[in-house]
C-alpha cells in the first residue's frame, strides 16, 4: 500500500508600488542634427497602463526619442518627465548594454 500525499504549492507574488498617474511625459520637444529635424515641439503624455508603439523608417529619431527620455541623449528643446516610480527596461539595437561574459 503506497499511501499518496498531497501537498499544496503556494507561490507568493506581493503587490508591486503604488503606481502615479505619471508615467513619461513630453513638453515641446524638438530634437535636429544640424539642419536635420527629426522632430519638433512633441509633446505627449503617457498615462499609468498606456500602451504606445513607436514605429517608422531607418532615420526618423526612434532610438534617439528613447535614448532621450533615458537621458542618455539631450533634446535641443524641451523635456521630459519620469514618474517617481517608473523604472525604464531598455535594450538597445546594437545590444551595446549587454556584458557577453
Amino acid at each position: 500500500d503506497v499511501k499518496q500525499k498531497e501537498e499544496k504549492l503556494e507561490i507568493f507574488i506581493p503587490n508591486g508600488p503604488r503606481l502615479g498617474d505619471k508615467v513619461i511625459k513630453a513638453s515641446h520637444v524638438s530634437k535636429s542634427f544640424g539642419d536635420k529635424i527629426l522632430f519638433e515641439d512633441l509633446d505627449f503624455n503617457l498615462p499609468r497602463n498606456g500602451i504606445v508603439g513607436v514605429i517608422g523608417p531607418n532615420g526618423a529619431g526612434k532610438t534617439t526619442l528613447f535614448r532621450m527620455i533615458m537621458k542618455q541623449e539631450e533634446a535641443s528643446s524641451g523635456s521630459f518627465e519620469i514618474g517617481d516610480t517608473v523604472t525604464i527596461g531598455y535594450i538597445d539595437q546594437s545590444h551595446e548594454a549587454i556584458d557577453p561574459l
